[in-house]
């Protein structure tokens, strides 16, 4: 965690150096340490499969949930807004959308020849949500238990502070 919090620290104050250095006037060409396997994908696994296991009794994944929240706060909202939203490319959200339609836990209107696909939440979906909320707020329970309050809050705004940063 120290690691990642180094390597966070270093991406996010790059810029400022940069600036106050009169760069970039050359490409700028970025290193970074970690391939894939290495620790961002393995703590983004890491996480996923413990919020998942506390999820696992209403047969939900935590992506899956994710989608039934967005929509709960969406009303109803398009493939590309709720890809937006999530910040989900359209693959993984079709993925995950495919078994809460198939469900019954989301339903789509429209479409065909062109025509936008709206997607919104079932009375079915809606009686999920209150299913799962007790699960959620136990896996995050459990989580701030196990790294602290100020940790937990301090590893959130990181986090907040790289999907900002990232985000195109």
């Amino acid at each position: 965690m120290k690691m990642l919090r180094v390597f966070l620290l270093a991406v996010l104050s790059a810029p400022l150096f940069c600036l106050s250095q009169g760069y970039p006037n050359k490409p700028i060409r970025w290193v970074v340490p970690y391939t894939g396997g290495g620790i961002t994908d393995v703590v983004t696994r890491v996480v996923t499969q413990f919020f998942d296991s506390e999820g696992r009794e209403n047969g939900i994944r935590s992506t899956q949930a994710s989608i039934l929240l967005t929509l709960k706060a969406f009303g109803t909202a398009n493939m590309a807004e709720l890809s937006e939203s999530l910040g989900m490319d359209r693959t993984t959200l079709v993925r995950n959308l495919g078994p809460l339609q198939r469900d019954g836990l989301v339903a789509t209107h429209g479409g065909g020849r062109g025509g936008r696909v709206e997607l919104a939440l079932t009375v079915k979906g809606r009686k999920q949500i209150e299913d799962l909320m007790p699960s959620w707020h136990a896996a995050q329970s459990a989580a701030v238990k196990i790294l602290g309050e100020k940790r937990w809050s301090e590893i959130l705004t990181d986090l907040e502070t790289v999907a900002a940063a990232l985000k195109k």
